[in-house]
């Protein structure tokens, strides 16, 4: 574990609820996100800081979820690093599936 790595975590309870939270932290949160994240408006890397971006999470062209993400740029975020929350449905296992997608891109889970 290094003091650099990009994290991940579930930020919202895992229980049965409308909404629920992923932020990733760090140097690669944002090419992290961006290789999972779909949207029709500019990319992640090109969004300004604080705008909250409508799309959608695929895997392998699989649809996941809709979501919302906010990338908070450097050193404008309450960590100083790069942070991206991603705003999905609330259900644990689409919590988990997303959590999962983020970690397969090199992320580390946080704690």
């Amino acid at each position: 574990m290094r003091l650099d790595d990009t994290i991940a975590a579930i930020a919202t309870p895992l229980q049965p609820s409308g909404l629920g939270v992923i932020r990733v932290s760090g140097e690669q949160a944002v090419s992290a996100v961006e290789a999972l994240f779909k949207t029709k408006g500019e990319p992640l890397n090109k969004t300004e800081t604080h705008k909250l971006v409508h799309g959608w999470i695929k895997d392998d062209g699989k649809l996941i979820d809709k979501v919302l993400v906010v990338v908070m740029r450097a050193p404008h975020s309450y960590t100083t690093e790069d942070v991206v929350e991603i705003q999905c449905h609330g259900s644990p296992f689409v919590l988990r599936i997303i959590l999962d997608l983020v970690l397969r891109q090199g992320v580390r889970l946080a704690g």
